[in-house]
């Protein structure tokens, strides 16, 4: 086309040369808003991920902290509606002049819980299909297998359990209220164990000793001194009797007939 450039007329010399131009402007202008939107939206991208990285690190740390406070909101109401109450309740069953009316007992073996009133809950309760009572504790003296109640108690131990059945009266209605708790556990330096519900759960892992729990000696360690909390939280711990990781609240009892602990 260019080697007949001279012949052609003017016009037509100035409309190729005038076309040529606007395609060649038109095409660096297409390659520059090509470019420009590239880098665009290279950059939208770059900044909505770290924007949307951001802001699911928030949320999830705003979730955690928030969970933790609700956890820990939770567990003080246990504390101080379950835990500190059934301390105080079971230090005054000592008492010469204590109210409540006579108690029955029952060892932690299924002739006990039968006796107490076997109840196995459905679907979806705590002990779900396991035979336990509702009723009444079962109590069970530290490290004992034996599948009767032992026949050479003390008379310490004797008047634990006579005493400390009274509790029973505070277990029904904390368990009831609470649907939270796996199980409310009242132990004693007599080497004496008392549990609600009332189920052979402990035992039939083995030998169980109270004392040695860190439930127990938390409360030993830290509730009973005179500038120590009024209850313990413990770490996770796995449950004795097979339910899984859990978390105790304890304090310590008060016999408030002589103030010992």
């Amino acid at each position: 086309m260019f080697a007949n450039w001279r012949s052609y007329s003017l016009k037509k010399q100035m409309l190729i040369t005038f076309s040529s131009s606007v395609c060649i402007s038109l095409t660096l202008v297409e390659l520059t808003c090509i470019i420009f939107l590239w880098a665009i939206i290279h950059n939208i991208r770059d900044t909505s991920t770290d924007i949307l990285t951001n802001q699911i690190t928030q949320n999830l740390a705003d979730s955690v902290t928030h969970s933790g406070v609700l956890l820990e909101d939770s567990l003080r109401r246990i504390a101080e509606s379950v835990v500190l109450p059934i301390a105080q309740a079971t230090g005054d069953t000592f008492r010469t002049d204590q109210p409540l009316s006579a108690e029955a007992s029952y060892f932690d073996n299924l002739a006990g819980i039968q006796a107490a009133g076997q109840t196995i809950p459905r679907t979806g309760e705590r002990y779900a299909g396991l035979p336990i009572s509702l009723f009444h504790s079962t109590w069970m003296p530290s490290n004992y297998t034996g599948p009767d109640p032992p026949t050479t108690l003390t008379a310490e131990q004797q008047t634990v359990i006579s005493n400390s059945a009274h509790v029973d009266h505070f277990f029904r209605t904390m368990y009831t209220q609470n649907p939270d708790l796996l199980a409310l556990y009242v132990g004693f330096d007599a080497l004496l164990f008392r549990h609600y519900p009332g189920a052979g759960l402990i035992r039939d892992q083995g030998a169980y000793d109270p004392t040695i729990r860190s439930w127990y000696t938390a409360a030993k360690t830290y509730a009973s001194s005179p500038a120590g909390p009024s209850y313990v939280i413990t770490d996770p711990y796995s449950d004795a009797s097979g339910r899984g990781w859990c978390v105790s609240i304890c304090a310590i009892i008060t016999n408030t007939a002589t103030g010992n602990i």
